[in-house]
C-alpha cells in the first residue's frame, strides 16, 4: 500500500536524482569545453568597411548578401558571448547561416539542421567591441585553420563568404551596426 508520505518521499528522491543528473551534465560539459550558444536578442549583423553593410537574406537556400542598413529586413540571433558557439539564425524563422562549400564557400540561408556547417564560434574583440565568427566546419575541413564569416568590401560584390581569418580585415568584424 502506497501512502502519501511514501509518494512525497518518492517525488523528493526523483527531484534529487534529476538535479544531480543536471549538475553532472553541466560539470561534464565544462570539462570538455561545451558552452551554450547564449543567443542575444535579434539584431542586425553588420561590418564596417568603406560603408556599413549588414547581412540580409531573401528566403531559403539563397546566398546571404550585404546591404546598406536602410534596406536590411532580416535580424539574427547568434552566439554573443566570447568563446560561445552556435548557429547564426534568422530571428523567428528556422533558417541558419551555413557554409556552402560546393558553391565556393558562399554562406547561404538554409533550414537549420544542427551540423557543423552552421556552427560559428564567437571570437570577441574587447578593444573594437566587434566579433569574428569562426566556422566550426572549416576547422575540420581546413586542417584546424580559422576561417571567418566575411562580408563583402563593397556593395557591388555583396555575398557573404568564408575566408581565412585576419585581424586586419574589417569585413570580418561583425557588430549590430
Amino acid at each position: 500500500m502506497i501512502t502519501f508520505t511514501s509518494v512525497r518521499t518518492h517525488r523528493r528522491l526523483r527531484s534529487a536524482l534529476i538535479s544531480a543528473a543536471t549538475v553532472g551534465a553541466m560539470a561534464v560539459g565544462a570539462l570538455i569545453g561545451v558552452t551554450p550558444a547564449n543567443a542575444a536578442s535579434a539584431t542586425h549583423l553588420c561590418t564596417i568597411t568603406d560603408q556599413t553593410l549588414c547581412a540580409d537574406v531573401a528566403g531559403s537556400e539563397v546566398a546571404v548578401e550585404m546591404h546598406v542598413p536602410s534596406v536590411v529586413h532580416v535580424t539574427w540571433t547568434y552566439p554573443n558571448v566570447a568563446g560561445a558557439y552556435g548557429a547564426i539564425k534568422e530571428a523567428g524563422v528556422n533558417l541558419c547561416m551555413q557554409v556552402d562549400h560546393a558553391d565556393g564557400d558562399v554562406v547561404r540561408a538554409a533550414p537549420c539542421v544542427g551540423d557543423a556547417a552552421e556552427i560559428w564560434i564567437n571570437e570577441y574583440d574587447s578593444y573594437t567591441h566587434r566579433t569574428l565568427f569562426i566556422s566550426q566546419w572549416a576547422l575540420g575541413a581546413y586542417n584546424d585553420q580559422n576561417y571567418c564569416l566575411t562580408g563583402s568590401d563593397t556593395y557591388v560584390a555583396n555575398e557573404v563568404v568564408l575566408q581565412p581569418c585576419s585581424d586586419s580585415y574589417s569585413a570580418q568584424s561583425w557588430g549590430t551596426s
